[in-house]
């Protein structure tokens, strides 16, 4: 953060296109500067999952955003205005800290930090409280490797994992390239001879399921199974998040082939089949909505929460749903409500859904007079909060 520039760093979904990255960083600079009114501009980076030293950015200024608010500019042309360039990371701490990221192995991801320091490199990690020193030891190797593979000109590696509970206890080691060689290859050498066998699974594992991937069994009711996968091909490819349960079912399905009879099994895949078509609903009723959402729908959306004259700017299709929403959630709560379920991962089940979405949803009906119509969406969310607590 500088005083000319906010930077907002994500993840790119990997089914996201140019145009949806574009909506995204406008939601995202909105809210930073509904935060602090005098940030001028923000620079949102689009980072590769699998290649956090490449990242897509797109500048916004606090003009483009005002101007799309007061309506003077359409949807449109404020993304047609903002230009998405692909770059990759040519600083070495940041080039570092990318590759140490990319490439931990023992323990579960961590964040990692890294920084030069004349012939040395100061990695920060946080510490996994399950992994004794041995393990330890091993993932501070590995990154030692890592980090002297993504900056050559340094010496020495210095790993710090660092204590976030009440013991405040940090570990740290130094390894310099010489003893990082020795140890690395001692350690190859060690393990040379024990096999890692390569075993057939005699079950799906739901853990192992990857719907974009998988084929279904030879066996009984072959098409219908198909079918079901295909239809959860289809909501994956459109970003719909749907329950894990689902999945589990379905690999329930799978194993139980030779076990139970046609009848049974019918039933099971007809339930799954029910499970499934409500996303699909939810899908269909969001794409509704932001079709519905062309002109006269954003002329009709009414006023907004300050009570100024809903956007009916041309082109402003899906405006409201990115910025000045109060119009449109009051016009279709529901449709709404389906349309932000659909965008997350794991849709009513993600923690933003009940812990912001609906919350926000019940406070507009409820300014608006509409207090009755809100309680579903206040039932709706205790629900959700109360299935997911602990999770």
């Amino acid at each position: 953060m500088t005083p000319e520039l906010v930077y907002v760093s994500t993840y790119k979904n990997p089914k996201a296109n140019d145009h949806d990255c574009k909506i995204e960083a406008v939601l995202l600079a909105k809210t930073v500067m509904d935060l602090d009114s005098k940030v001028p501009r923000v620079e949102v980076r689009f980072f590769h999952q699998n290649a956090l030293s490449r990242y897509k950015k797109i500048s916004i200024s606090a003009g483009d955003v005002k101007a799309f608010a007061s309506g003077s500019m359409s949807e449109d042309q404020l993304l047609a205005s903002l230009a998405l360039t692909e770059e990759e990371t040519k600083d070495a701490n940041a080039r570092a800290t990318s590759y140490l990221q990319e490439n931990q192995y023992v323990r579960k991801k961590k964040e990692v930090s890294s920084r030069i320091d004349k012939d040395i490199i100061i990695i920060s990690a946080g510490l996994d409280p399950t992994l004794d020193d041995d393990f330890l030891k091993l993932e501070a190797l590995r990154l030692a490797q890592k980090g002297f593979e993504a900056v050559p000109d340094v010496k020495i590696a210095e790993i710090t994992f660092y204590d976030a509970s009440a013991d405040l206890t940090n570990r740290t080691i130094r390894l310099n390239r010489d003893e990082q060689k020795t140890l690395s290859e001692g350690l190859a050498s060690l393990l040379k001879d024990k096999e890692l066998k390569s075993e057939q699974a005699t079950k799906l594992s739901p853990e192992a399921f990857d719907v974009t991937s998988y084929k279904a069994k030879d066996g009984k009711l072959k098409a219908e199974r198909e079918a079901l996968l295909n239809r959860l091909k289809g909501l994956k490819e459109a970003g719909v998040g749907y329950s894990k349960d689902i999945n589990r079912d379905l690999v329930e399905i799978e194993n139980a082939l030779d076990s139970l009879d046609e009848s049974q099994l019918r039933d099971k895949i007809n339930k799954l089949s029910d499970f499934i078509g409500k996303y699909e609903e939810n899908l269909k009723r969001a794409k509704e909505f932001k079709a519905a959402g062309g002109k006269d729908q954003a002329a009709k959306a009414g006023k907004t929460d300050s009570g100024s004259a809903g956007t009916a700017s041309s082109g402003a299709a899906s405006a409201p749903a990115v910025i000045d929403n109060a119009g449109v959630i009051l016009k279709d709560p529901e449709g709404y409500v389906n349309y932000l379920k659909g965008k997350l991962k794991g849709g009513e089940n993600h923690p933003n859904f009940y812990n912001k979405i609906l919350p926000s949803i019940i406070d507009t009906l409820k300014k608006a007079g509409r207090g009755q119509e809100a309680l579903k969406f206040e039932q709706q969310m205790n629900d959700l909060k109360a299935r997911n607590a602990g999770q």
